[in-house]
This record gives structure tokens, sequence and C-alpha cells, in this order.
């Protein structure tokens, strides 16, 4: 998420770098013959004290990350030698092994509590969520806007669902008319829709102007960490991009999550192995299940549990990794 500003911040400084990036999903790597298949999260679920899922956490996901980082660890290392940055030897992976990883730190922005049980091997630093609050403080006209909207309860029993999809991915009108017809099932629901793509916001607004002002509010933006505080909102429906459910958790509110691509689908697998989410396929959603999975979220004694479990991960997230601090540390050890 962060590799864009690394890229420019190691351009400026004439800085040699490679970026890569993969995510765990099973199926999205076509792995070589050598290292045996593994199982989807819901298998391992069922076979968690099994003997094929301790194979699969303690075996193939170290020989998976081997296989897929090695390449880009020999590429850093010879950068690293070109600069003077190092004296290994021969190989990089050759001599003492522990020390071989930790020469090529893979940084983490999020608990190391939210991810699935494997062995990871000693080059694994899990940071916690690394968010950025300066924008969370200001306030402008249109932020002053939402927080009236906000703050506008005609009914001790309303609550308010927070809609952020975004910015890359864009709904097709289906998924947006499931969302918005899920108001007609629950009376007490209030809805802010952040839409960046001006197409689909345009098509939302013509949906929702059938609807009480008060019901909705449709945006291009919104001061999200800033609105998820707010003690009316009860629901956050995200993409499950790693920032969004990072604010979801600090701000200790409930998520669905509509997958899209890269690592959305991974986590929103971790968030809802948490029991703290709800996770629904886009191209299937009606209003209906948009809905229960509504109420699921804000039934009070669920809530309540919900609510206590996002506090521990928030406190895990800040305590056990050290954040945007740690990484620069380790940023700086390594270069």
């Amino acid at each position: 998420m962060f590799a864009f500003a690394a890229q420019d911040l190691a351009y400026d400084l004439n800085v040699p770098f490679v970026i890569h990036s993969c995510t765990s999903v099973e199926g999205v790597f076509s792995l070589p013959s050598w290292i045996p298949r593994g199982f989807d999260d819901r298998t391992q679920d069922d076979l968690k004290d099994s003997l094929f899922a301790r194979l699969d956490n303690y075996l193939i996901e170290p020989l998976r990350i081997a296989f897929y980082l090695g390449p880009h660890m020999l590429e850093l290392d010879r950068l690293r030698r070109r600069n003077n940055r190092t004296t290994q030897g021969i190989h990089p992976l050759f001599g003492n092994p522990v020390r071989r990883w930790q020469d090529h730190p893979i940084l983490i922005p999020y608990p190391l509590a939210l991810e699935f049980r494997r062995a990871y091997t000693p080059n694994y630093h899990f940071l916690g969520f690394v968010l950025d609050e300066q924008d969370s403080h200001k306030v402008s006209d249109e932020s002053n806007e939402i927080d009236v909207w906000l703050n506008q309860i005609h009914h001790i029993d309303e609550f308010i669902v927070v809609i952020a999809l975004g910015s890359v991915s864009v709904l097709n009108e289906h998924t947006w008319t499931a969302i918005v017809d899920s108001l007609t099932l629950l009376s007490n629901m209030r809805m802010l829709l952040a839409i960046h793509d001006e197409t689909g916001r345009n098509f939302v607004t013509d949906l929702t102007s059938k609807f009480d002002p008060h019901r909705v509010l449709v945006r291009s933006w919104i001061p999200q960490q800033r609105v998820l505080h707010n003690y009316h909102v009860r629901v956050f429906v995200c993409h499950g991009g790693l920032y969004s459910i990072g604010e979801a958790i600090h701000a200790h509110k409930p998520t669905i999550i509509l997958p899209g691509f890269g690592d959305q689908k991974a986590n929103g697998a971790r968030m809802r192995a948490q029991n703290i989410s709800v996770v629904l396929q886009r191209h299937s959603l009606t209003a209906k299940l948009f809905a229960e999975a509504v109420q699921l979220l804000v039934h009070n004694g669920r809530y309540v549990d919900i609510v206590e479990r996002l506090k521990r991960l928030h406190y895990l997230s800040k305590s056990e990794g050290g954040g945007a601090r740690r990484a620069a540390q380790l940023i700086e050890g390594w270069a």
C-alpha cells in the first residue's frame, strides 16, 4: 500500500530499490510441482488439529515463502553489494540461515494476532497497523456538514452504516442497487456512502433520491477516521483494504467486507476468522443478504462481543509491533 511513496523516496535519494508484494491466498500463485499443495482457510478451519494442517502451516508455507521471495532476496543482496552495504559470502542464502533471513526484513503492517497461524521465517516483522492520522483532525465545510448529518438522530434506535469501498475498484449497478435497497428492509438504518467514482456516485444519488435525506448521504469523500469514531456509526462496509480494516479495528467498528482484488480476500478471511466481520461477494449480493449481515453485526449481545474483540486487536496492534517507528528502525538497520 505504501509502494509508491517508498518508490518516490528512493528515487529522490538515489537509492537502488526493489519493491515486491505478494499475497498468501491459496490459488493465486502457480506453485512449482516440488511444493505440495496446501489448503485454503476454510479447509484449515476444518482440519486445524490434523497432521495435514500442521504440514501446511509449518512446511508448505515456509517453502512457498522461500520460493517466491528467494529471487528478490538475491536481487536485494546484489544491490547492497554494489553499494558496499553487505559483507555476505558467495551466496546470500548460505552460511548462517537465520542471519541471512534477518538481513532481508519483511515488514507486515498489521498485528500478528490477525494473521493465520503458520510458521514464519525470522525476517517477518509484524508492526501492527501503520495509520496516517494527519487528516483525522482537519476541519472543513464539507467535514462539518457530514458531522452535522451524523449527529442528527431522530429515534433512539437509529444507527449509521458507513460505506467506503476504496478509490480504485468500481462497483456495478447491481451491487449498488442491492446496498441502497436494503434501506427499505431496515427502517432504523441510516447510510453514509463515500463514492469516489463519479459515474457510480451519480447512479447512487439517483437511487437514493426516493429516501428522506435524513436517512442517506452520498459524498465523494469523507474524513474516514473521524467518521468511524462517531458514536452513532455501528457498521463499516469496506473493500477489505489493509488501511480500511486497520481504521475499523482502531475505531472498534464491525465490518462488512466486499473484497475485490489483491490482498482484499485474504484480509476478509482474516477478519472473518476473528469473528469481527461478515464477508459478502459483490456479484451475488442482494438487499436481503446485506440487511441480514447488518442485523447480525448490530444485534445487541453480538455487537458488544465484537467490540470487545476489536478492542483487544487494537491493543495488540499498538503494543506488539511498534508501528512506523519500528519500521524506520528496521529500515535504517538494513540500509
